[in-house]
């Protein structure tokens, strides 16, 4: 028998039932993506009940992509105002032992084939100089979210990107930036700025270019003009203002 909670309504039980059958919330689902590189996308998840937490999203994602997909919680924004969720998902590449190698059919040099998955595994090594063996995808990460997202329940008035983003809005130079990349977060000191990227300075000497999509976090002494730009910028980004003067610390 189930364990429910006291005064626990049936709406309640229904719902716990469910969850237990899915394997996620069932009030969540994919309205929307925009591809970000060649092994990742945005995802626009609304939701109907309370606001969901990072397990709530993470279970959400790995259950309906069969782990094909990893949610880097770290980019989970919520919109409070369109009622979803937006954060990055990346492809699993997945990371096996080189000693797995030695049940495999070599293919050429560092290049292997397991023939019980039928998945290509090569050697690389990690940053450490570590060797491992990292899986060899073919997945489209596009054709994999529009697949699951034509099976998903019809929602009268689906949400869309476009509707919650503002394509055209910039941060401003001079700001300290969080962002996501390869998985991880990463900072640096904005330079200058151009139509969807920036140029950052990490450390002293190194810069790079990223995408305004990748950014997840500001953080920087700011001045009063500088603050109001930014909580404009982040209102229109996120469609919340609330959410906008809570998502850079001072």
């Amino acid at each position: 028998m189930p364990n429910h909670k006291p005064g626990a309504s049936m709406y309640d039980r229904i719902h716990e039932k469910l969850v237990a059958v899915k394997g996620h919330r069932i009030d969540m689902y994919l309205a929307d993506f925009k591809v970000v590189s060649d092994t990742a996308a945005d995802l626009l998840i609304p939701f109907q009940g309370k606001a969901p937490t990072v397990a709530d999203v993470r279970d959400f994602v790995q259950t309906n992509f069969n782990n094909q997909l990893v949610p880097q919680t770290a980019t989970m924004r919520i919109l409070p105002d369109h009622r979803a969720v937006m954060l990055v998902a990346e492809l699993s590449t997945g990371l096996r032992p080189t000693v797995d190698a030695d049940r495999m059919t070599p293919i050429t040099a560092g290049l292997y084939l397991d023939t019980a998955t039928d998945e290509m595994w090569a050697v690389e090594s990690s940053e450490d100089g570590k060797q491992h063996l990292k899986r060899r995808s073919n997945t489209n990460v596009a054709q994999l979210l529009k697949e699951r997202q034509s099976r998903m329940p019809i929602k009268a008035g689906v949400l869309k990107i476009g509707d919650v983003v503002t394509a055209n809005a910039q941060p401003i130079a001079g700001s300290i930036v969080s962002w996501y990349e390869a998985g991880r977060l990463e900072q640096g000191k904005v330079t200058n700025t151009m139509a969807n990227s920036c140029r950052v300075l990490v450390g002293e000497n190194s810069a790079k270019t990223i995408s305004y999509k990748s950014i997840v976090q500001v953080t920087a002494e700011l001045s009063k003009e500088d603050e109001t730009k930014l909580t404009e910028y982040f209102t229109k980004a996120w469609g919340s203002k609330n959410y906008a003067q809570k998502f850079f610390k001072k």
